[in-house]
Parts: structure tokens; sequence; C-alpha cells
């Protein structure tokens, strides 16, 4: 397949242009609606300023459906919603390395993680809650 410089025109250009900056638009509204329905702040530090910094975290990663960037409407979203809280990107990569353990639901998927890290002298101390109090 080669490329055809005449088929891109200045006009069709403009309009996909046009149509994404719309859809742009349209993605942060429906953002800064769910951030404002889930509290507006992070649930972990309080944080409040750019919504780009916010995460859509599921607290039980068995009852995701899907991911809350994917969906386009309000309707189809809020279910999904209900099941998340409102981290901001640091507290969201936190909870996912194991820093904030009451964030996560230990199940197959990521407790593998947290009980290979070295949580202290004794080896039978694997209380996340512990070792990350002694930081």
């Amino acid at each position: 397949m080669t490329f055809d410089p005449g088929a891109f025109d200045a006009k069709t250009l403009d309009e996909r242009w046009q149509r994404n900056q719309e859809a742009s638009a349209r993605r942060l509204a429906l953002k800064e609606q769910a951030i404002a329905h889930l509290g507006g702040k992070c649930q972990k530090c309080g944080y409040d300023a750019c919504p780009a910094a916010f995460d859509f975290h599921h607290l039980d990663d068995r009852e995701k459906d899907f991911d809350i960037s994917s969906k386009q409407s309000w309707a189809t979203l809020l279910p999904e919603l209900d099941k998340c809280i409102l981290l901001c990107a640091n507290c969201h990569r936190e909870a996912h390395a194991g820093w904030h353990p009451d964030l996560l639901t230990l199940d197959e998927g990521n407790a593998g993680y947290l009980h290979e890290l070295d949580w202290g002298d004794d080896e039978s101390d694997t209380d996340p809650g512990a070792f990350i109090s002694r930081l």
C-alpha cells in the first residue's frame, strides 16, 4: 500500500482535528463529573487539584466489569464508578505497590507481590501494615 498525499486534504484534516477535540472535551467533562461523584479529592491523602492526576481505584478487582476510561456514557459508567474510590495517581501507584494494603483485595492477582516483600526480621511477620508503619 502506498501513501497518497491527495487523500488527506486540509478540510478532511481539519474535520478530524475538530472531532478529536470534541471527543477530548466530552471525555474530560465525563471525568470531571465522575471525580465530583466520588467526592472530588483523593480518599487517601486529600489531593484535590488537577483532574488528570486522579485515578478510579476498584476496591475489589473481582467485581470490576470494565475500566472507567473505556466508557463514554454516564448511565453506563455510574454502576462501575460506585465500585471505586478516587485516588490521586501517587496514592493509586502506592496502593498497587502494596503501600496501602487496606485498598487492595488480596486475591491471586496481587497477593503474591505483597508476600514477596521483606516485611522484617521475623519471617512469620507478614503484616503489610506493620511493615509500612516501620518505614
